[in-house]
């Protein structure tokens, strides 16, 4: 018998190629991040890591992201770290930004960038 996940906690199913599709349930603009797996497994580990960190208000941010958003705002990494710590925790990936901590951030590179 297959076991049906509740509203709100995303979905496992396989596609006709044999992956395996984990997608979240719609964010804020509608969309469902979708990823793929090559076993069901991997897909449901992906998917409860990714339901924890929602329910917890973290965010996963792609590093690459950050180091970019601080170069263009004319910082290097260790200079923008002694106004803003918590970066260094984030590009080494020990800790995930909760949205306030990304929209102080964000303010803290916009204000550069004017």
């Amino acid at each position: 018998m297959n076991k049906k996940r509740g509203q709100r906690q995303g979905s496992v199913t396989q596609r006709p190629n044999g992956k395996y599709m984990a997608q979240l349930p719609p964010n804020e603009v509608g969309r469902r991040p979708t990823k793929y797996f090559e076993t069901k497994t991997e897909a449901n580990k992906w998917l409860n890591e990714q339901l924890y960190l929602l329910n917890k208000g973290l965010i996963n941010v792609n590093t690459n992201m950050l180091t970019w958003a601080i170069t263009r705002a004319g910082y290097d990494v260790p200079t923008f770290a002694v106004k803003f710590p918590k970066i260094l925790e984030w590009l080494e990936g020990q800790k995930k930004p909760t949205v306030k901590q990304l929209e102080e951030f964000l303010c803290e590179v916009f204000k550069a960038i004017r």
